[in-house]
């Protein structure tokens, strides 16, 4: 087996063993999110969207969120955490 096979097959491996984690992690959080409802806060999960839009012909602009295209049209600075 060649040094790239043993780097295709570990990622592979990586890729099963990090989707493994994702599912047992978002398992416990969808579980503590419900216990959360049984006390009367009530939240939603939901992921992350990164858009790609076409803004007054600049190009394609990616839009992180509500917060940073307000702050633009009001001429605000923004700041990143």
């Amino acid at each position: 087996m060649s040094v790239l096979e043993k780097l295709k097959a570990l990622d592979e491996q990586r890729a099963l063993l990090l989707e493994g984690a994702k599912a047992e992690v978002l398992a416990n959080v969808h579980k503590a999110i419900a216990q959360l409802g049984e006390l009367g806060f009530h939240y939603n999960l939901e992921p992350i969207h990164k858009e790609w839009i076409h803004e007054q012909g600049l190009g394609l602009v990616k839009r992180l969120s509500m917060r940073r295209i307000m702050a633009r049209r009001t001429k605000a600075a923004t700041v990143v955490a």
